[in-house]
């Protein structure tokens, strides 16, 4: 079987989310049996690929494909967008340079599938269409209409909002009309799985992100929080901020000893004026299994987005107590809603539990332990592709 495997940004290094479930899925791709897989990937100044980070392995299995674009916004092509059934977001990312790549490897081989990881990769539909009869597998991360219209809801700029809706509007629009052009949609979790489902039932999957088990902390350090996240992504700017103002300085007055660390790629710029007492920014870290670890309770307290949260299932993975909002449980098959909080009162509360009863925070381990171990193993997503590659 032969598979052409095209991401929005490279599957290495995992600097992100979105790179880390690429990473995840083309790897468990790689674990079938009598698959030759092609990867190609769109790439970028802010989003390199690196052949260093490849495992020797993968290097050998699968044939690597790179092409770097520009998608820098400009002015011009901005404004002619608005007559454009594309969305601009996607027709920043159509380009020649990657046109002509994948003519050059359609025309080269007799693909039998082709895998679109992430809503950029969707900008070439009709070009693949044109040139190969192989089935299109369209893997979504999230629903891409509901990030640009909460993020037009909190932008204060009235013409970067006015611009916002209508470009939410049309990604909508184009995101509804998807399952025309593709043989199965894999969204990345049954919320998302919904959504596509009231367009197209009968071609829509469920593929979780894959999560390898490693070493669970033996240990969890008292009064400690921690969170870690991208701070370019605008939910957690605005999450955390929310935590510490409503939540986090609450708690100080009852647990002066208490600190928040918070990690991520941009942290130490998006939140510099939260650098005070009893909170710690590390900025981007390595090792993300191992400061989760190191620093008690893992928050994370994000409104807005969709599909799943990486980092919470790290964290998870990883057995140390979570306590999550709705928005950042959402994707996870909990047992019940008090497994996640709405308002400051419920995040309060469920962490002075944690905090005063030791029990209640063994409890919580075995429980994110348990869903990791029934949802998200590898076994659990090579199944799924078996099923849609096999069917």
């Amino acid at each position: 079987m032969q598979v052409l495997y095209i991401s929005q940004k490279p599957a290495f290094p995992i600097v992100d989310g979105g790179s880390f479930a690429i990473n995840r899925l083309l790897l468990d791709l790689n674990e079938l049996v009598d698959t030759e897989i092609d990867y190609l990937s769109i790439t970028t100044k802010k989003h390199p690929i690196s052949i260093d980070s490849i495992p020797p392995q993968i290097a050998k299995n699968i044939t690597i494909h790179a092409v770097e674009l520009d998608t820098s916004i400009k002015i011009l092509p901005l404004l002619s967008s608005f007559f454009s059934a594309l969305p601009y977001n996607l027709l920043r990312y159509k380009q020649k340079e990657f046109i002509g790549k994948i003519k050059e490897l359609a025309l080269s081989k007799n693909y039998n599938f082709i895998l679109l990881d992430g809503f950029y990769t969707t900008a070439y539909l009709h070009e693949l269409r044109t040139l190969t009869d192989a089935k299109i597998i369209y893997r979504s991360h999230n629903i891409e209409n509901q990030i640009w219209s909460e993020l037009a809801g909190i932008t204060t700029n009235k013409w970067k909002r006015i611009f916002l809706n209508i470009l939410a509007k049309k990604v909508k629009k184009y995101e509804g009309k998807i399952h025309e052009a593709v043989d199965t949609i894999a969204a990345i979790c049954q919320t998302d799985a919904d959504y596509f489902k009231s367009f197209a039932p009968s071609k829509v999957q469920v593929i979780p992100v894959s999560i390898l088990p490693v070493k669970p902390a033996t240990t969890i350090t008292n009064n400690e929080l921690c969170f870690i996240g991208n701070f370019n992504w605008f939910p957690n700017v605005e999450g955390i901020s929310w935590f510490i103002d409503n939540v986090f300085s609450t708690l100080k007055n009852e647990y002066p000893n208490i600190t928040l660390h918070i990690a991520g790629f941009g942290s130490r710029e998006s939140l510099a004026a939260y650098n005070n007492k009893g909170i710690v920014i590390h900025g981007a870290i390595d090792d993300v299994p191992t400061f989760i670890k190191s620093h008690g309770i893992f928050i994370s307290p994000i409104f807005y987005g969709s599909g799943i949260k990486i980092k919470v299932l790290e964290a998870m993975n990883a057995s140390v107590p979570v306590v999550l909002s709705q928005k950042s449980a959402e994707g996870i098959n909990f047992p019940n809603s008090s497994s996640f909080f709405i308002t400051k009162e419920e995040a309060y509360t469920q962490l002075k539990k944690l905090l005063d009863n030791p029990t209640e925070n063994d409890a919580n381990r075995m429980l994110m332990s348990h869903i990791i171990k029934t949802q998200f193993t590898q076994d659990i997503v090579i199944d799924k592709l078996k099923s849609i590659l096999h069917e």
